[in-house]
C-alpha cells in the first residue's frame, strides 16, 4: 500500500499540470462540470463538484441498502410462512409501513410504538 502511494507520487511529480488536468477533467465532466467550469472557474469548484458526487454516492449507496433491506424481508417472510411457521400459527407478515429514514420519524416510530403499547397493557388489566 505504501509502494502504490510512492509509485503516484514519483508519478505525479514527473507531469505537468497541464497532464494532470488532462487525467481528472473526464471524471469532472461525467459528474455534471463543464469544461468551461473546470478550466475557468475558481479551483475551489472542483472540489465542490467532488464533494458533492460523494454525497450523491452515499445517498445512493443508502437506497441501495434500504431496498436490500426490503427484499430481505419479502423474501424471509415468504420462506418463514412456507417452510417454519406450525399449523395453527398466525402467519407473519410484510412490514405495514416504510423503515423510518429521518430521527423524526424514528422518534415519531417509538411515540406510536408506546402508545400501542400502553393500550394493549390498559386491554390486558381491565380483563383481569
Amino acid at each position: 500500500m505504501e509502494g502504490e502511494f510512492l509509485d503516484t507520487e514519483d508519478s505525479l511529480s514527473n507531469k505537468t499540470y497541464t497532464e494532470i488536468f488532462k487525467e481528472v477533467l473526464p471524471f469532472y465532466l461525467s459528474i455534471g462540470m463543464t469544461y468551461d467550469e473546470f478550466y475557468l472557474q475558481d479551483v475551489e469548484l472542483a472540489k465542490f463538484y467532488r464533494q458533492a458526487y460523494e454525497i450523491k454516492e452515499d445517498r445512493h449507496n443508502s437506497h441501495m441498502w434500504l431496498q436490500g433491506m426490503y427484499i430481505y424481508d419479502a423474501i424471509s417472510t415468504s420462506l418463514y410462512n412456507v417452510f417454519c411457521r406450525k399449523s395453527g400459527q398466525q402467519a407473519s407478515s410484510y412490514p405495514s409501513k416504510p423503515y423510518p429514514m429521518t430521527n423524526e420519524q424514528k422518534e415519531e416510530d417509538q411515540q406510536l410504538t408506546v402508545a400501542e403499547e400502553q393500550a394493549k397493557a390498559k386491554v390486558w388489566m381491565s380483563t383481569l
